[in-house]
């Protein structure tokens, strides 16, 4: 491995990234799929405050729940609750702001794990550059889906748990598993690299974290959206 990190370059190819999901953004001025237009919805309800409600409805089918409803019944919370104090500011431009800082956000990480995982100099530019330009993602993420938050906080977690972090790697298994419907699905895989770092406890409590949080929440929505939600989530399911 090189002495040297390479962070010039590597801010650079941040900044270039920048550009390029922002160039990207002025394509999209408003969210044209369901995921981000429920979440800049959720995030402008709790910006104007009138709390975490929507009104956006997330089933075809099943008897009808009043709206505005309580948020997240369908979607997971996390991707709407960054978005707020860019909202609060501007609008649905600081929600576009977010989403591009957060893809940007791939490259020093993409390039720190790299490097972490014993990469040349030209691996990690090359893991910076693929990781930043979104390949066949980009009009996602340059849009308020939960995809970009879900590299920043994926790529924390490998980050940790390559360095054997136990408690913090659970932390962020957690939260991946609040950023998406099938974000648990990280937390196993982390705790194997724990486990293959001798960490057998750890291993198995982070890979325990990520569906525990899940049920939690799932928990909540029963609790939240009563019987009604659990005909209307058996329906769309």
């Amino acid at each position: 491995m090189d002495a040297r990190p390479p962070t010039r370059a590597l801010a650079l190819i941040t900044l270039a990234a920048v550009a390029w999901h922002g160039g990207w953004a002025l394509t999209v001025p408003q969210p044209i799929d369901w995921d981000p237009a429920y979440y800049l919805d959720v995030a402008r309800s709790i910006a104007a405050g009138a709390g975490a409600v929507s009104g956006a409805m997330w089933h075809w089918s099943g008897p009808s729940l009043p709206l505005p409803m309580p948020a997240d019944l369908h979607w997971m919370p996390l991707p709407s609750r960054v978005l707020v104090p860019f909202v609060w500011a501007l609008g649905t431009v600081g929600a576009t702001a977010c989403a591009v800082l957060l893809a940007a956000a791939w490259v020093p990480l993409a390039g720190t794990l790299a490097r972490t995982l014993g990469g040349s100099r030209r691996e990690v530019l090359g893991a910076a550059v693929l990781a930043g330009f979104g390949g066949g993602y980009v009009r996602f993420l340059s849009t308020p889906d939960s995809i970009g938050l879900y590299g920043v906080l994926g790529g924390l977690a490998w980050l940790v748990a390559s360095h054997g972090a136990v408690a913090r790697t659970a932390l962020l298994a957690a939260l991946l598993a609040l950023t998406r419907g099938d974000g648990f699905l990280m937390a196993p895989a982390l705790g194997l690299v724990l486990w293959l770092q001798g960490r057998r406890a750890g291993g198995l409590s982070v890979a325990v974290v990520g569906p525990l949080a899940w049920a939690v929440w799932m928990g909540r929505c029963v609790v939240v959206g009563g019987p009604e939600w659990w005909t209307a989530r058996q329906q769309t399911s």
